[in-house]
């Protein structure tokens, strides 16, 4: 016999054989369902939880600071960003926001020097959650001015600096102490940071006579590899699985293939759409989709893949201020 309605809501007629292979069909359809999108609300919010993009500014000098220079600013922006996004959240009070990063955990750390005053002195704020109204730093005193950190993917912070580079090993927490200091190439200036996907730390460095890229593989110990020198250096460092991206303010973005080896050289520089003032061009950041963000005093300039020497702007950022200092990219 057939299994036909007949009238009542959910009653189906039939032969035991037939009553029990709709029952088999109603179970299947059922776990099939549960599978593809019966948690589809929980797991969207694990996997879409949002990137933020910080960006660091440094007020502008009116000629009546104490030293210490004036206070800067911290601005939070929500990914994806547009030609019109506003900040999500802004944290003032910091004074002197020098260089950045910031990492998947939720951990941020701020450079911040005496740059308006133009002499020695640096500390490292680390941030442990999202910024909010009642974020507390764990402030540690380098002595040194510094440059772009970089957090590695288990939390541990490289710092640079003039007289080495310095690990602090996670967990970051009030009173910690470097676990290791990098002894630099003689007479060698550390101006930003990065890691590739096998923890070689790679270092934009400046010497008296060049500057180049230096190569480190872990545990950090040995004699780095170096590359040729060049007549200018980079002030900010940006990897992804294949490239490093390289910002030098004066002449664009350099980017090469990794790893990186003595002999290595750029495979082409992207210019167009940046203002390559000396003193415009601030840091550089690549988001989880290797969207590039590149930081000037006064604005955002914002790149999508694919790269090349003719890869021209998505859009620009007008941030509404003076003096951004750095860019970084986290949770």
């Amino acid at each position: 016999m057939r299994a036909t309605n007949s009238g009542s809501r959910g009653h189906v007629s039939g032969s035991p054989r037939e009553r029990l292979i709709f029952c088999a069909l109603l179970v299947i359809l059922t776990m099939f369902l549960t599978a593809c999108g019966g948690n589809s609300s929980s797991s969207t919010a694990s996997s879409t939880t949002p990137l933020h993009l910080y960006v660091g500014v440094e007020a502008v000098p009116t000629g009546g600071e104490t030293p210490g220079c004036s206070t800067g600013e911290l601005l939070t922006f929500t990914l994806p960003i547009s030609s019109a996004s506003t900040p999500t959240f802004t944290a003032p009070g910091i004074s002197n926001v020098g260089s950045l990063a910031a990492n998947g955990k939720g951990n941020i750390a701020v450079s911040r020097g005496d740059f308006c005053q133009f002499v020695g002195g640096a500390e490292i704020d680390i941030y442990q959650t999202a910024l909010g109204n009642s974020s507390i730093p764990l402030t540690h005193d380098l002595s040194i001015t510094s440059g772009q950190p970089v957090f590695s993917a288990t939390g541990d912070l490289f710092v640079p600096s003039k007289v080495h580079a310095v690990q602090f090993k996670a967990p970051l927490r009030r009173g910690i102490t470097p676990s290791q200091l990098i002894p630099p190439q003689p007479n060698t200036n550390f101006n930003a940071m990065g890691l590739d996907l096998n923890n070689n730390l790679i270092i934009a460095g400046c010497y008296p006579d060049g500057c180049n890229l230096l190569a480190l593989a872990p545990p950090y110990s040995g004699t780095p590899v170096a590359t040729a020198l060049m007549h200018f250096g980079y002030v900010g460092i940006a990897i992804n699985e294949t490239q490093l991206f390289a910002l030098a303010p004066a002449s664009g973005i350099d980017v090469y293939n990794l790893p990186i080896v003595a002999s290595s050289q750029p495979i082409f520089s992207i210019t167009k759409g940046l203002n390559l003032s000396l003193l415009t061009a601030q840091g550089i950041a690549l988001d989880a989709d290797d969207n590039l963000y590149v930081v000037s005093s006064d604005s955002i300039t914002v790149y999508n893949p694919p790269y090349s020497a003719a890869s021209i702007p998505s859009f620009t950022l007008p941030l509404g201020v003076e003096a951004a200092t750095s860019i970084a990219v986290g949770k």
